[in-house]
């Protein structure tokens, strides 16, 4: 009955009717076919976007850590270097008792030895702890040829650890004027050893 009004109709109502089938036809199409495939390609697009940033953001912190693991082995290399121009409290002992035989190898006499108190030292910005640093001397008054006391300060020096002499003052002997007395302050620092800070 619909059909036959529509046959009947005049030709403006039948190509209404003809517009109006064709739009709902698309707008349906485009509802149940198009719209999904937008929707699944903004979605596409959005997590593209975002595994993007993410690879981006995962090489830039890839990165910063490969220079933080540089800059750690770096800073390992130099605390180690430090580290070996200190004494431990064993190579402490050897030193100052390898002082005699040092001297009898550069044919020099030690005529007096003066152990000093032991100090802690700390940095200016470690003013309230106590460093594990620790600073032993030794006043030292050796007597001898002025080349051999030269060797003897040579000696000293040549340790690996680090060595200060200071004070040092030389004198000719009233007695034998080929005979020089030396007197000097013998400074090592040293820290304590690894095993013992470990094991604390």
């Amino acid at each position: 009955m619909l059909m036959e009004k529509v046959i009947k109709a005049s030709p403006s109502i039948k190509l209404f009717v003809c517009v109006s089938t064709i739009a709902i036809v698309a707008f349906g199409t485009f509802n149940w076919i198009v719209s999904p495939h937008i929707s699944y390609l903004k979605a596409a697009e959005r997590y593209e976007r975002m595994t993007g940033s993410a690879g981006q953001k995962g090489t830039t912190i890839k990165n910063n850590i490969g220079s933080k693991q540089k800059q750690l082995v770096e800073l390992k290399a130099e605390i180690e270097q430090i580290q070996s121009s200190f004494f431990t409290e064993k190579k402490a002992r050897e030193f100052f008792s390898d002082l005699e035989p040092i001297s009898v190898q550069s044919d020099c006499n030690i005529d007096t030895l003066t152990f000093l108190p032991a100090e802690s030292i700390a940095s200016q910005a470690d003013k309230g702890h106590t460093s594990s640093v620790i600073l032993k001397r030794a006043e030292v008054g050796l007597s001898g040829e002025y080349e051999n006391i030269i060797k003897f300060l040579k000696k000293l020096l040549s340790y690996s650890q680090r060595v200060s002499i200071g004070n040092l003052l030389i004198q000719s002997d009233h007695f034998e004027r080929q005979r020089l007395t030396c007197y000097m302050t013998v400074t090592i620092y040293l820290t304590e050893d690894k095993e013992r800070v470990n094991n604390e």
